[in-house]
């Protein structure tokens, strides 16, 4: 363990990105990085019940999206974020244009989120006077609904979706 390692106050670390975060208008909680053996073995049975058959992954996804080693080695933490996106409805609707969900309603939310994600670890960094961060939404394996719940971000309700007190099912996630 280095110098800086030891005098690190972790709790107040995380204390610190859990404020920025919600100044920048999300919820977030901590989870411990450890592999959420659980979720994973539920991917694999998907997997091979074919509930996947349109991605691109095979079995080894469940195992590395279920282990953050597999993004950041040393991880000690994943910190859970949640955007709510909760758009007005249109108050008529063209039906020759079709529905769209409507997260999709403004602008690219990658984007929004990787910024805001940017944000929060560059406090965590700061604090901890090195990059000792890495940052996924939607660009890595991760089993974020489940470190989500894990963290007490929210609850995994009946339709699948991580539901958040006060924004719903409507929230974009991301981690650090």
């Amino acid at each position: 363990m280095s110098d800086n390692a030891a005098r690190l106050d972790y709790d107040a670390i995380k204390a610190r990105a859990v404020e920025r975060a919600l100044q920048l208008g999300a919820s977030a909680r901590v989870a411990p990085a450890k592999t959420d053996a659980a979720s994973r073995d539920r991917m694999r049975e998907a997997f091979a019940r074919g509930d996947f058959v349109t991605w691109r992954y095979d079995d080894t996804y469940a195992s590395r999206a279920c282990d953050p080693a597999e993004i950041l080695p040393d991880a000690r933490s994943v910190v859970c974020v949640a955007l709510p996106y909760a758009t007005k409805y249109a108050s008529r609707r063209d039906v020759r244009r079709g529905r769209v969900s409507n997260y999709a309603w403004s602008s690219d939310y990658h984007l929004r989120m990787r910024a805001l994600l940017d944000d929060v670890a560059s406090v965590i960094d700061s604090e901890a006077e090195a990059r000792v961060t890495a940052v996924a939404c939607d660009t890595r394996p991760l089993a974020e609904r489940a470190f989500a719940a894990r963290a007490g971000v929210g609850w995994v309700g009946k339709h699948t979706n991580l539901i958040a007190p006060a924004a719903g099912s409507f929230v974009f996630l991301g981690e650090i």
